[in-house]
């Protein structure tokens, strides 16, 4: 895997918790909007949704603010993801129909109601997607899976951070429960719009903003997109753990495929928006996340699981770099392909 920078070992099964599949990367590099405690603090619903597809929450538009001094008095830096702590402590995931993640900054302490002039200066999308699904455990900071990096530059454009997150057709599913801790910092929102309308220009301004992570070059190890249930009911899963930075590595897990399947394991070097539907291969509900950059041979063990070890060179240009794999074991009573699908892990190199 040269194009990837990144070698490979296959396969044995080894056990994981559910506790270690973000668990690298919460270093100094981050800072925590108040505080960095993802277990604390009141819940609510804005603007990740809740489990039914309720006409208030389902569209939202929100704002919130991390000041130059929460941001650790940064003169400059990158930004590689956002991350928040969901209020339970079981695993779940995050529909939203779409989503989109804009970072500015600004020289106000504080938000009005306007979110187009709250988004003062240095204005860039950093995810952008339609169909995305965030998968999320409680009790711990999730990373929420930029693709893109933001330049932060306090002297040019004020110190203070605005993040924006715009959401239509958000649900969630499984088990995690209602709400992410919040806070007490400002928040502008704004919900129960039609989407043919849009948000309008004004919202609402409280104090009742989430708590959050901001990540300068962090690394990350996030999984998303859905899987496709084989003959036997149930769809493969996808879990990560690991180092993912320079001279660091990562164990990839692909379970719940057939006793003994082969499998193909795909690496692409960016993600598909939209993903590719492969009903035009003869199979209904799955989906390619990734294009095929590197495509490696894998077989599951007699319980349905595999891994692959991943060794990330110590190269210094592979920071901020993501990568994304997915898994397709062999299944033939599932579909005419042959094959069902897992969700997509995204592999972010940190420092």
């Amino acid at each position: 895997m040269q194009a990837l920078g990144i070698t490979t070992t296959c396969c044995r099964f080894v056990t994981l918790s559910a506790v270690s599949l973000l668990a690298s990367g919460l270093g100094a590099q981050s800072r925590f909007i108040p505080s960095d405690t993802p277990t604390a603090g009141a819940c609510n619903i804005t603007p990740f949704g809740e489990f039914r597809k309720s006409k208030t929450w389902v569209n939202q538009k929100y704002q919130c603010l991390a000041t130059g001094a929460q941001l650790g008095n940064k003169s400059s830096g990158r930004i590689t993801d956002l991350g928040f702590a969901p209020c339970s402590t079981r695993l779940g995931v995050i529909h939203f129909d779409t989503i989109e993640v804009v970072l500015a900054q600004t020289r106000s302490g504080t938000l009005g109601r306007n979110f187009s002039k709250n988004l003062a200066s240095n204005v860039r999308t950093v995810l952008k997607a339609t169909n995305y699904d965030w998968h999320v455990v409680g009790g711990e900071w999730n990373r929420l899976g930029l693709d893109g990096v933001y330049h932060y530059d306090a002297g040019v454009h004020g110190a203070n951070l605005v993040v924006q997150i715009t959401v239509t057709g958000c649900h969630k599913t499984g088990l995690i429960s209602t709400g992410f801790h919040r806070g007490g910092t400002q928040r502008v929102s704004s919900v129960d719009w039609p989407v043919s309308a849009g948000p309008g220009k004004l919202g609402l301004v409280d104090m009742a903003a989430l708590k959050f992570e901001v990540g300068f070059e962090v690394g990350g190890l996030t999984s998303h997109g859905s899987g496709c249930a084989g003959s036997g009911g149930l769809a493969p899963t996808i879990q990560m753990i690991g180092t993912p930075e320079p001279g660091g590595s990562v164990l990839v897990f692909v379970s719940q495929c057939l006793s003994n399947a082969n499998s193909l394991q795909v690496f692409g070097l960016r993600r598909l928006e939209p993903s590719m539907d492969l009903a035009v291969i003869g199979a209904p509900t799955c989906s390619l996340y990734a294009p095929t950059d590197v495509v490696l041979v894998a077989k599951a063990d007699v319980t349905g699981q595999y891994f692959l070890s991943l060794q990330v060179p110590n190269d210094s240009s592979l920071v901020r770099r993501s990568f994304f794999t997915q898994g397709f074991p062999v299944d033939a009573k599932a579909n005419s392909w042959g094959r069902t699908a897992s969700p997509y892990g995204r592999i972010l190199i940190g420092r």
